[in-house]
Formats: structure tokens, sequence, C-alpha cells
């Protein structure tokens, strides 16, 4: 680490120039602490200064006002002040950034100022952790350099939602990005389990006569989150082979569950072969003037002209029925009405 003292203060500009992530990779968002120079001006002519007494004086009053307000529960408090103190926040005035220039931090209080930076960063985190913030507690955590405490929320989260694929990669892509190899295997299995259980469901609703391709295709996107090609290539077999079974039918809504499983194996070319076994089987059966199961068969050949025009006269026709079934009643009722005024007649005689 005392390699470092002779770090100037424009290792710092290019920390503040990077992104709270960029910041974190390098895990030395407060490059300020470890330098034992500084440079000032206004940009057209800078000038090195090496830390002074009255430099160090500046950074022990900021390390004491940030120790301060962690002892009295106030983390927040305590990061917003850090940000400012060592400019690392680029919403910072000029003025405030250049007088921040001057701060200079102690070599035997090194280590005191970044234990407490960590303190801060665990506490903020746990604070979001507790509230059910979950993406800004690791957030929080990798800006602070806690990788660990990011890779143990990480795991937690998905653990708690196996099916959740969001954090699933979220976890797989923080163990890559910060080789957290353990972290990773815990993800792929995690995966692996949740997947299982998605193609168990889907072969128990398969056996009922029950098609749901959907149930494969989130079972893909695990094996794709955790880049598990060889899991991923079995599922699409599996739906390849699902759909050949269903597309040797000849009812129309078995063939629209063919096309969902040949979708889930991206294998356009079936997809057209059963659209156009659907389209021939919807012209012979509005031939033999079954229009309802036609428009259904032309719905899943994709012809939706076709379609649209034999469920308008499906509806037109339902709607005559609807009104000849209304004067029937009408009828009907008119005569059970003359029956009883001829029986009340009657009855007075």
């Amino acid at each position: 680490m005392n390699k470092s003292y002779g770090r100037i203060f424009s290792i710092l500009a290019a920390v503040i120039a990077a992104s709270p992530l960029q910041a974190a990779i390098k895990c030395d968002p407060y490059t300020f602490i470890y330098r034992s120079a500084f440079e000032l001006g206004d940009g057209e002519g800078m000038e090195t200064r090496q830390c002074n007494e009255a430099n160090f004086n500046k950074g022990d009053a900021t390390l004491k006002k940030l120790q301060d307000m962690v002892k009295a529960g106030h983390p927040q408090q305590a990061h917003k002040e850090l940000e400012r103190a060592l400019s690392v926040n680029h919403e910072v005035e000029y003025r405030k950034w250049q007088a921040n220039a001057e701060i200079c931090v102690r070599p035997a209080q090194i280590k005191s100022f970044e234990n407490l930076i960590q303190e801060i960063g665990k506490k903020m985190a746990a604070e979001s952790e507790r509230a059910g913030k979950t993406q800004q507690a690791i957030a929080t955590n990798i800006h602070y350099c806690l990788h660990d405490e990011a890779a143990r929320i990480h795991l937690a989260q998905a653990e708690k939602k196996p099916a959740n694929t969001q954090a699933v990669r979220d976890a797989y892509a923080f163990g890559k990005q910060y080789a957290r190899n353990p972290l990773m295997q815990n993800i792929r299995q995690i995966a692996s389990t949740a997947s299982n259980q998605y193609l168990t469901e889907e072969n128990n609703f398969f056996k009922s006569n029950i098609y749901n391709s959907h149930l494969l295709e989130q079972a893909i996107k695990l094996h794709e989150a955790v880049e598990d090609k060889s899991g991923k290539d079995n599922i699409i077999k599996k739906a390849g082979l699902r759909g050949d079974e269903l597309g040797r039918q000849d009812n129309c809504r078995i063939l629209e569950s063919a096309i969902g499983y040949y979708d889930v194996a991206d294998n356009e070319k079936m997809i057209s072969a059963i659209r156009n076994k659907a389209m021939k089987i919807g012209e012979g059966l509005e031939k033999q003037g079954n229009l309802k199961a036609a428009a259904a068969c032309y719905e899943t050949a994709d012809a939706e002209e076709k379609s649209g025009k034999l469920r308008h006269a499906v509806e037109a026709e339902s709607e005559k029925e609807q009104e000849k079934t209304k004067k029937n009643e009408k009828s009907r009722q008119e005569k059970f009405n003359r029956e009883q005024d001829d029986l009340e007649k009657e009855l007075q005689l």
C-alpha cells in the first residue's frame, strides 16, 4: 500500500469521471486517501503541491466528522459527506471541488479511513436490505467494494426466487464479473433445479393433454441466464419432439400447440408446414359448412383475412338464430297468455 503514496490527484480525477460501477470494478473509488500530493489550478495551468500539515489537518477533521456521523447512526449522512469531501460526486460544485482537493490523509490514518469507508457502505447496504430494496443494497455494496456482501445478497435472491430468471441472470453475471466461481456454481445449480421443476410441470400437463410450451421456454431462459448451452439444447430438442407428436394430429387447436412448441425450438420450417396443414383442414371444413371450426383452422394457419371473414359469417348466423329464438319465445308467451285468459273466462262462467 505504501507504494501508492506517490499517486497524484489526476488519479482521483479519473475516478470522478468514471461511473460508480467502473469505480467499483477498480475497487479503489477513494484513491484520494493514498496520495501525498495534489494538483491545483484552473484547468489551464495546473500546479502540483505536496501535502502539508494544513492539508493533513483537513483530512483529520474529515475523518473525525465521518466517524461521529457513523457512531450517531447516520450512515446515509456520512455517505453524502464522504462523497462531498472526497469529490467523487460529479455534482459537487467546482469551488467545493477545488477546496476538497486540498484535503490529504496521513499515511498512519489510511487504514482507519478505509475501514470507516467500508463501515459506511455496510451500514447503508444493510438499511436498504432491511427495507427490501435489494438492488439498492447490491449497488451500494459494489460501490464500496464489498463484493462478498453483494454476492451473498445475489445468492439469497436467486434462492428465494429460483424461477425469477432476472434474479438468476443478475447473480450469475455478478459472479462472472467479479470472479466469484463458488457463486456461479451455486447459481447454476439453482437454475438447473428450477428448470427441472418447469420440465416436470410441463410433462404432467402433457400427459393430461394440456399443452404448455411456455414452461419449456421459461426453462430455456434459466439455462441461458447461466450460459448452460447443453441444458438449453436438450430442452430445444424436447420442444421439437413435442411439436412432431402434436403435429401429426388433425385437430387445429392441437396444431396450434404444435406451433407453440416449434416456436420454442426455433423451427420455422415446421411452423410453416403445420400452418399449411391447418389451411388445408380449414378449407375442407369450410366446404362441409362447419364455418366455426374452419375459422379456427384458418387462425392457426395465420390466415387472418379468411378467419375473420368466416367468424363474421358465424356471428351473423348466430345473431339470426338469436333473433329467431326471441320471436319464437314471444309467440310462445303470447299463446300462453291467450290460454290463460280463456281459462280464467271459463272459471268465471
